[in-house]
């Protein structure tokens, strides 16, 4: 279980998150919503132990990350809202570098990966001459790769076409059957409907 007990962050006296709780189980998702500047981008990094909270505490197992923030990152895989790719790196050499940080071999073989993610033929092509959506795709075949429970993914479905939405929703049902659990944002409506979900709407301080 993930959890996060009583949670607060301030930047410049300004609060964005105050006294948050929650939790997730294995098999399942918590979709966070909330308007632009609602502390969603700041939770999910504080929550994979970025940036740490003013006050309260994130678990994991019953442990805080902090105390175990080795064994924690292995079993996590955090997707910015950008693709976050070595624009000088192969797009091949780019998965292997980004999934080689868990310190766990794939489970995945790169090649398949890149392919899952559309990306067959372009495996040497440098990741800078990619369009965005291709990165973007890029960037998710690490959910293929990397043999994590955790995932929080930031707006994971930008510069996606609907057939790849589709794709990456499938391999979401694959992750919470094999007891993974899933964390995400995003500004297009998602269909929750066969995911064991729950939803936690971030309000904005002034």
């Amino acid at each position: 279980m993930l959890c996060g007990e009583n949670l607060s962050y301030e930047i410049n006296d300004t609060i964005i998150i105050k006294d948050l709780h929650l939790a997730v189980n294995p098999g399942e998702v918590l979709y966070i919503e909330g308007d632009n500047g609602a502390g969603k981008t700041i939770l999910l990094r504080i929550l994979c132990g970025i940036v740490q909270p003013d006050y309260g505490k994130v678990l994991w197992n019953n442990e805080t990350i902090t105390d175990n923030m080795t064994h924690y990152c292995s079993n996590l895989t955090y997707i910015g809202h950008l693709p976050g790719v070595k624009h000088e790196l192969t797009a091949l050499e780019n998965l292997q570098f980004l999934s080689s940080l868990s310190g766990l071999p794939p489970k995945t073989d790169y090649l398949e990966a890149l392919e899952w993610a559309g990306l067959a033929g372009f495996e040497h092509n440098l990741a800078g001459y990619l369009s965005y959506g291709q990165q973007r795709r890029l960037t998710l075949a690490r959910l293929k790769v990397e043999s994590s429970q955790v995932w929080i993914l930031d707006e994971p479905f930008s510069g996606l076409d609907q057939p790849m939405i589709e794709t990456l929703k499938i391999l979401f049902l694959e992750h919470l059957s094999g007891s993974g659990m899933l964390l995400l944002t995003s500004h297009q409506p998602i269909d929750l409907a066969e995911m064991k979900s729950s939803r936690l709407v971030l309000e904005s301080f002034d």
